[in-house]
C-alpha cells in the first residue's frame, strides 16, 4: 500500500522500477554502502517491530509526544510514520549526508507533501549544540542500520546523546537495528575503519557502562537473528554476520 500510495514501486516482478534504480545510483555516488546497492531503502524496519503501534498512537494521541529518525538516510520510515497518521510536525529525521535527504525528496517526490516534517543534516557524535533542543522532549528515537558504522567508544558517545533526548519517565524508546557478529568482534568497515559488529554481551555490556557513566535507569531488550544477504562480494559476507534488533527504555535520568 505504502509504495502504491507513492506510485513508485510498480514494476511487475516485484523488482525495483526505473525511478528506484535511478535514485539508488545517485545514492550510490553520495556513499556506496552495501545497504544502498541492495535497495534496502525500498524496505522497512520501524514498522515491524512489536513497539510501532505504541509509537503510533502516542504521536496521534499525545500533544508532547516527538519521534527523531538518525540516520534516515532516504526517509521511507519516517514517510510511513506520516502515511500512518503520525503528524508531520512531531517527526525529525537528523541525516549526516544533506544529500541523502535530497535524493529522498526525488525518490518519493514529495517535498511540498511532507514539508512540515524537519530534517537536519548533523552528525550525531558532534552535533551536541544541534541536539540541545531535544534534551528530554523525544518520546521515541529510530536508529536503523548506524551503530555498527562506529568503534566502541563512539558508540558509547552516540547512545548517551541519544539517552540525553528521551524523556525519562518510561514513555522514552529508542530503538533499531545494525550489522551485528555471533563472536562480538571489531571488523574492518567502510574505508577500512575498525567497528564494533556486537553480540547479545557486548550490546549488554555497553549499555550497562552507559548507564552507570550516565547515571540513568534504563531497561533493554535485544535479539541476534541471521542475517540474511544478496550480496554478491565476498568482502560483505560472513557466516558469523548477524543482525541485532535493539530497544532501550529510558526509566529515569
Amino acid at each position: 500500500m505504502f509504495w502504491a500510495w507513492y506510485g513508485i514501486y510498480a514494476a511487475p516482478s516485484g523488482s525495483p522500477n526505473s525511478h528506484c534504480k535511478l535514485q539508488r545510483d545517485q545514492a550510490w555516488e553520495i556513499f556506496p554502502y552495501p545497504c544502498v546497492g541492495e535497495f534496502a531503502f525500498l524496505d522497512f524496519n520501524l514498522c515491524h517491530r512489536p513497539s510501532y503501534p505504541k509509537i503510533v498512537a502516542r504521536l496521534r494521541s499525545d500533544p508532547s509526544a516527538r519521534h527523531l529518525d538518525v540516520g534516515c538516510c532516504v526517509g521511507q520510515d519516517i514517510r510511513k510514520l506520516v502515511l500512518d497518521g503520525c503528524p508531520p510536525e512531531k517527526v525529525t529525521a537528523l541525516e549526516l549526508e544533506q544529500k541523502f535527504i535530497d535524493v529522498g525528496f526525488d525518490l518519493f517526490k514529495d517535498k511540498e507533501k511532507i514539508r512540515k516534517t524537519r530534517f537536519i543534516s548533523a552528525n550525531i557524535l558532534t552535533a551536541t549544540d544541534v541536539l540541545r533542543e531535544f534534551e528530554g522532549k523525544m518520546t521515541s528515537i529510530h536508529m536503523g542500520m548506524v551503530f555498527h558504522l562506529f568503534d566502541r567508544e563512539e558508540q558509547k558517545t552516540v547512545l548517551s546523546n541519544l539517552l540525553r533526548l528521551l524523556v525519562g519517565d518510561g514513555r522514552g524508546i529508542l530503538l533499531g537495528h545494525c550489522v551485528a557478529h555471533a563472536d562480538g568482534v571489531m571488523q574492518p568497515a567502510m574505508m577500512g575503519k575498525m567497528t564494533l559488529r556486537h553480540n547479545l554481551d557486548t550490546w549488554g555490556n555497553l549499555c550497562k557502562e552507559v548507564e552507570e557513566e550516565m547515571g540513568v535507569k534504563i531497561k533493554t531488550w535485544e535479539d541476534l537473528v541471521p542475517f540474511k544477504t544478496e550480496a554478491k562480494y565476498d568482502s560483505w559476507r560472513d557466516d558469523g554476520k548477524r543482525i541485532l534488533a535493539f530497544e532501550v527504555t529510558k526509566l529515569e535520568q
